[in-house]
């Protein structure tokens, strides 16, 4: 087993759980001398340890104030074939995210200031409402993401006080399932409006909507923050509660198009799911106590 030990002794990055680290070592050592930088972490693929021909590796360096860009490209690019706008990325996306390429193998770094993700944390603790994409930034950032260097263990410390995602809060994702449906009565009647205009735009930002209201209730009622529909592939087979052949039915749902036949039978589908999904609710009775909210 490969094995590359870091300054904190906490902290032991053991290549055979990764499967592999491309660029050997000469990126890391460089992001870790990058004024600013006080932690690594790995997210993504390799931390789901599902990986296919399109996969990167995906960092992220919390820092106490992000680099700039120029200094980074200046102390990475002498061990790095591509970086930046050798890939044509468009200026306003590197203010503080890094595009590296070694020996056709690629890697993206993101500089996250370490006192708005303790900010994030706070907020969950405190129970107060975040926006969508700060939300995804602590499941990333910090839920499912791996510390390879930490001398100060401000990171981990930071991991460890993320809270668990609470089941209740399921009843923030119900709304959006009861929406695909063909009622014709007011305020149900969305997918049936789309549909009469012949809006298959609208019809099809419905049903996405939906499944992604539907996955983050199934993941909340498992105890689980959803990390995106990427994660779901690689995870949503370990959930103890979930309809049977779940995922086979999402799949199905997403594959299929917007005529008559195929909206019918994916309102079926979707109807069955919704309604397995709140049989589990009230079976482990996890909105217990909301009646009195």
């Amino acid at each position: 087993m490969n094995t590359y030990k870091l300054s904190s002794p906490n902290i032991l990055f053991k290549m055979s759980e990764m499967v592999k680290l491309p660029f050997g070592l000469d990126v890391l050592e460089r992001i870790k001398k990058l004024e600013g930088v006080e932690s690594i972490a790995v997210h993504g693929s390799y931390v789901y340890g599902e990986l296919d021909e399109y996969s990167d590796i995906d960092l992220v360096a919390t820092c106490s104030e992000v680099p700039l860009v120029e200094s980074r490209e200046e102390v990475l690019r002498e061990v790095v074939d591509k970086i930046n706008e050798d890939f044509d990325v468009p200026e306003r996306y590197l203010e503080d995210t890094d595009y590296i390429e070694v020996d056709d193998d690629h890697m993206g770094v993101d500089y996250v200031e370490m006192e708005y993700l303790e900010s994030l944390v706070s907020k969950l603790n405190e129970k107060g409402e975040l926006p969508k994409d700060e939300i995804e930034d602590v499941i990333k950032f910090l839920y499912y993401s791996r510390v390879i260097y930490d001398p100060k263990d401000k990171l981990s410390e930071l991991k460890e006080r993320v809270p668990e995602s609470d089941p209740s809060l399921v009843k923030y994702f119900l709304y959006g399932l009861e929406k695909i449906n063909l009622d014709k009565e007011w305020p149900r009647w969305s997918l049936e409006a789309a549909l009469s205009r012949d809006n298959y735009f609208q019809a099809s930002k419905i049903f996405n909507r939906a499944l992604e209201s539907y996955l983050l209730a199934l993941y909340t009622v498992n105890g689980e923050y959803y990390g995106g529909p990427k994660n779901a592939a690689f995870t949503i087979e370990r959930l103890e509660r979930k309809p049977e052949d779940c995922w086979e039915k999402l799949q199905q749902i997403a594959r299929m198009g917007n005529s008559e036949e195929e909206v019918r039978e994916k309102v079926k589908i979707f109807q069955g799911l919704r309604e397995e999904l709140l049989e589990i609710i009230e079976e482990e009775n996890i909105l217990r106590g909301m009646e009195n909210e």
